[in-house]
C-alpha cells in the first residue's frame, strides 16, 4: 500500500482522536474516541505496529463498554416548577453564561419576560433550566432551555417534552414554541419533534403536547 496514504491515513486518525476530547458530552466524546481507536488500530495493523493496534484496540473495547453502560443506565429524571427569580436560577445562569451565549445568544437574564421556570434534576443534580412565557392560554414561549454540558444528550428534553409532559400540562401548556436561535439548537428542536410554524406572525417551530409521536433516533 501506498506509504503516503498510510501516514495521511495516521494523520487523520490522530484528528478524530483529537477531536474527541474538545467534545464536552461524555456520550459523544465516547463515541468519537471509539471511531478515532478503531482508526489507530487499522493504521497499526497497516505499519505492522502490533503493540499500537493491540493498546488502541484496547481503547476501543473500553468505550464500547462505558458506551454500553450509558445506554443501559436509567436515570431518575426529575422537573421541578419554580420561580424566576429563584437563586438557583439565577446562579445556574450565571454559571453557564458563556455556554448559554453560545446556544441562545439573543438571550438576556432579566431581560426577557418570564412568568414560567423550570429546574430539570437527573440523579438530583442540577442539569438544565426552562424559562419561558405564556402568550395565549396554552401556549409557551420559550425564551431559554439550558441543559449543562455533561447531560447534554437528549434524555432530559426528551423527558420534558415527550415521555412526561404532565408538569408542563399542569402549568396548563398545551403547546410550546420556540425560536431556533443557533443551528444545534434547531437540530435539538427538530429532533424532540418541533415543527416549523407560525405563531403571532413569526416562524417559530412549534408542538403539541397532546398527540405527540417520537420520531426516530429521539434519546439517543
Amino acid at each position: 500500500m501506498n506509504s503516503a496514504f498510510i501516514e495521511w491515513f495516521g494523520y487523520g486518525a490522530s484528528v478524530v482522536v483529537g477531536v474527541s476530547l474538545l467534545m464536552t458530552s461524555v456520550v459523544r466524546l465516547r463515541w468519537i474516541n471509539l471511531a478515532g481507536s478503531l482508526l489507530f488500530t487499522a493504521y497499526g495493523l497497516l505499519i505492522t505496529a502490533y503493540p499500537v493496534a493491540l493498546l488502541n484496540f484496547s481503547i476501543a473495547l473500553i468505550n464500547v463498554w462505558h458506551l454500553s453502560r450509558i445506554h443501559r443506565r436509567r436515570d431518575r429524571l426529575v422537573v421541578v416548577p419554580t420561580e424566576p427569580g429563584n437563586p438557583v436560577v439565577t446562579e445556574f445562569l450565571r454559571h453557564h453564561q458563556e455556554g448559554i451565549r453560545g446556544f441562545f445568544p439573543g438571550f438576556s437574564a432579566g431581560a426577557d419576560p418570564v412568568d414560567i421556570a423550570l429546574l430539570t434534576l437527573r440523579d438530583a443534580q442540577l442539569a438544565g433550566v426552562i424559562l419561558g412565557r405564556r402568550i395565549t392560554p396554552g401556549m409557551l414561549v420559550v425564551a431559554l432551555d439550558y441543559v449543562a454540558p455533561e447531560y447534554r444528550d437528549f434524555k432530559v428534553g426528551r423527558h420534558i417534552f415527550i415521555d412526561n409532559p404532565v408538569v408542563l400540562r399542569g402549568l396548563g401548556v398545551e403547546q410550546v414554541a420556540a425560536e431556533a436561535s443557533t443551528p444545534a439548537h434547531l437540530d435539538y428542536l427538530q429532533r424532540l419533534g418541533f415543527k416549523r410554524g407560525k405563531f403571532n406572525g413569526r416562524e417559530m417551530l412549534v408542538r403539541s403536547l397532546g398527540d405527540f409521536c417520537p420520531p426516530p433516533g429521539v434519546g439517543t
